[in-house]
C-alpha cells in the first residue's frame, strides 16, 4: 500500500516548515541582539581608586576601626563620623580623637577604612593610635576637626529639662 500525497497538501507541508523555519531564526536573532552588551556602555574593570576621591589639601589615612562589624549595617561606602580612641584600662574613659570626619570605606575590602583629613590636621591626628571607635553623625553637619590633646578631655551630653 503506497501513500500519495496530494500536491496541494505538500505545499501546505512546506509552506508551513519555511513559516516556522523563519520563526525560530528570527527569535534567535532577537534574543541574541538583546542578551549582548550595549557597545557605549563601558564595563568597568575594578572599583574606583579612592584616590579620585581626594580633594586638593587634603590626605586619606587608613585606619583600624574596633567596631567595623557593627558599622556595617549602617554605614554605606561614606559617612561623617566622630572617632574616640578607646581606654587603655577597663572602666576609663574613651578620649575623643576627632569631630566629624569623613570615614571611607575601601572599595576592594569593605572592612577596611580611611579617614579624610586635611594636610594641616594629619601631624595632630597620628599623634594618637588605633583601633579607633567610629560614631556615625548626620551628613549635613558642619567642618570637620581633630581635638587638641588635652589632660582632661569631657564630653558634654545634652540634657532635656522638662
Amino acid at each position: 500500500m503506497s501513500w500519495k500525497i496530494s500536491p496541494k497538501i505538500l505545499q501546505k507541508k512546506e509552506l508551513l516548515l519555511w513559516v516556522v523555519f523563519l520563526l525560530v531564526g528570527f527569535l534567535v536573532a532577537l534574543s541574541a541582539f538583546s542578551s549582548a552588551p550595549a557597545s557605549s556602555e563601558k564595563i568597568p574593570d575594578s572599583p574606583e581608586s579612592l584616590e579620585t576621591f581626594i580633594p586638593s589639601g587634603h590626605l586619606l589615612i587608613p585606619i583600624e576601626v574596633a567596631n567595623a562589624e557593627r558599622l556595617e549595617g549602617v554605614l554605606g561606602q561614606n559617612g561623617i563620623v566622630d572617632l574616640y580612641q578607646p581606654g587603655q584600662n577597663p572602666g576609663e574613659r574613651a578620649k575623643l580623637v576627632g569631630k566629624r570626619l569623613r570615614l571611607l570605606r575601601a572599595p576592594m575590602n569593605p572592612q577596611a577604612f580611611a579617614v579624610l583629613l586635611r594636610d594641616s590636621e594629619v601631624d595632630r591626628f597620628l599623634t594618637t593610635q588605633g583601633p579607633y571607635i567610629a560614631s556615625i553623625r548626620p551628613l549635613k553637619e558642619g567642618a570637620h576637626e581633630v581635638t587638641r590633646r588635652s589632660s582632661s578631655l569631657q564630653i558634654d551630653y545634652h540634657k532635656e529639662t522638662p
